[in-house]
């Protein structure tokens, strides 16, 4: 009689436990997915905002370039406007 009911609490709780991690990884991907949803959503506004006015995405490659002239003389806003910075 006791081992009887001591084999339908054990089976009981093993069911109870197996029911309970089915939910657990139930939410557990529920959350994952609803995170790379967010995660997405983020990525695709900063894509946004990185977009010309012709809406293509700006590239390394067709990014315009900058860069300090190396020479030692006047800048060319300098040369435009007379100062020579010295």
């Amino acid at each position: 009689m006791l081992d009887e009911k001591s084999s339908e609490l054990i089976d009981e709780n093993m069911q109870q436990r197996a029911e309970l991690i089915r939910r657990n990884k139930e939410k557990s991907e529920t959350i994952e997915r609803l995170l790379l949803t967010d995660e997405n959503r983020i990525l695709r506004s900063h894509l946004g905002s990185h977009k010309d006015a012709n809406d293509h995405t700006i590239t390394r490659q067709n990014k315009p370039q900058f860069s300090r002239s190396k020479s030692k003389g006047p800048s060319f806003l300098g040369r435009l406007t007379g100062c020579t910075g010295t």
